[in-house]
């Protein structure tokens, strides 16, 4: 059913896996042969699960077919021949096929939380009733303003609108960012020799910074902690290469997030690849170091300013004009030169809080994990199973060690949970 409601699940793209406008061959649904894109993998030792999952995401989807596959990585000695007892689920899927919370949201067709329910991303649920709750709240003050002030706010829309259009069209004159340990300024990410590394730490102790700095007058999310210390590993690693970033340099990533999951904004039959893309400064430099809450609170107002922005709305937009103009080769190279300077892409995919099954609960999943090898330089954090993934698909030419970067993540947080112990005792004390 998965395959026949998405039908890039069995498309071939006619342009060698990278996204441009060239289209794809449909696979028909009668000759579609879904084994052929799930393989069974034995672990002989369950202590190399994650070694078995890098490894196997590190190998290149194969040209000439559909760019996903399915691997089961199976314990050993923990399974008989007929189903999956213990091990990890890898789901391997081409950016290009779509973009990665819908992609995620796939999982509930087939996996399965120990009560028997679909499995469901409680994020998804939340940003849902978020959004009702919010739509409910400004017609009921609506109703009550007076025309006055009704006047008033459409005065301030529209001056937002108009100074986010002109900062939308002048995206590719921004100054162009320092040099630093992960991107070489003015150059664009390459398509060939990338490597994929990941890390895990408890989704536990996101939760409890997100508490410690969360007040009756200040809200932090769970991203706004997560972000915070992507950047202080950027540091970190910056210092590790000898290349530590000068105070107030400039480093910027492109944030991408999906629109709304709405009728309004769906294509028929084909469902995905409708986001955006804003630019977003990085909180990184030596005006940091011993300092992680002042990182925290640059990190939320530069997330809070994003929330209201529609400069990437508007991008996408204008992107859309000129492509019904024909003026395809003018976007190309505006985008160009606006990546060029961007370090990487950013994207907190939320996941499964709890543990999923495949098909019931004798199925157990260990791990699950879900990569997109067309994007470079993306780092993709998912909770599942109390754990937050740090994903990151690199470029040689730009991260020389992907390994001790997605570490140095693991180590901030560490970091940051004894850091808070420490403060907590203290006041105890």
């Amino acid at each position: 059913d998965i395959i026949k409601d998405t039908p890039r699940l069995r498309s071939i793209p006619n342009h060698g896996g990278y996204i441009d406008q060239s289209g794809y061959t449909l696979i028909h649904h009668d000759e579609f042969n879904l084994m052929e894109y799930i393989t069974r993998q034995s672990n002989e030792n369950e202590v190399d699960l994650e070694a078995s999952i890098n490894q196997t995401v590190n190998t290149t989807l194969e040209s000439g077919r559909a760019q996903w596959a399915i691997d089961l990585i199976t314990d050993s000695q923990k399974h008989d021949q007929s189903c999956l007892k213990s091990g990890a689920l890898v789901f391997r899927i081409h950016h290009w096929i779509g973009d990665g919370l819908r992609l995620s949201q796939l999982g509930s067709r087939f996996l399965k939380f120990v009560d028997g329910s679909p499995a469901e991303i409680a994020a998804i649920k939340k940003m849902l009733r978020k959004r009702r709750n919010h739509n409910h709240h400004a017609a009921d003050m609506n109703a009550n303003k007076s025309a006055f002030s009704l006047f008033s706010d459409r005065l301030r829309v529209l001056y937002m609108f108009s100074r986010d259009f002109f900062t939308a069209l002048t995206l590719d004159k921004m100054r162009p960012e320092d040099e630093n340990c992960i991107h070489k300024p003015d150059t664009l990410f390459e398509r060939d020799g990338r490597s994929t590394a990941s890390s895990y730490v408890d989704f536990a102790h996101i939760k409890h910074i997100r508490e410690y700095y969360t007040t009756p007058s200040k809200h932090v999310t769970l991203n706004d902690v997560v972000f915070s210390a992507f950047c202080g590993a950027i540091d970190r690693y910056a210092e590790l290469k000898g290349q530590p970033i000068k105070e107030g340099g400039i480093m910027r990533c492109m944030c991408a997030f999906a629109l709304p999951d709405t009728q309004s904004n769906r294509t028929p039959g084909d469902t995905f690849n409708n986001f955006l893309l804003p630019s977003l400064d990085m909180a990184v430099g030596p005006q940091y170091a011993g300092n992680r809450e002042e990182r925290l609170r640059t990190v939320c107002g530069t997330n809070n300013v994003m929330k209201t922005s529609m400069v990437a709305f508007i991008s996408t937009k204008l992107v859309d004009i000129l492509v019904r103009l024909g003026l395809d080769s003018l976007i190309l190279e505006t985008q160009k030169r606006l990546w060029k300077k961007h370090s990487l892409i950013y994207s907190n995919v939320p996941g499964f809080e709890q543990r999923v099954h495949l098909l019931d609960a004798t199925h157990t999943v260990e791990r699950l994990a879900v990569y997109y090898p067309n994007m470079v330089s993306q780092s993709i954090f998912v909770s599942y199973c109390d754990k937050l993934c740090f994903s990151l698909t690199a470029d040689y030419k730009q991260v020389e060690d992907p390994n001790a970067l997605v570490s140095a993540f693991a180590e901030e947080i560490s970091s940051w949970m004894e850091e808070i112990n420490l403060q907590k005792s203290k006041i105890e004390n």
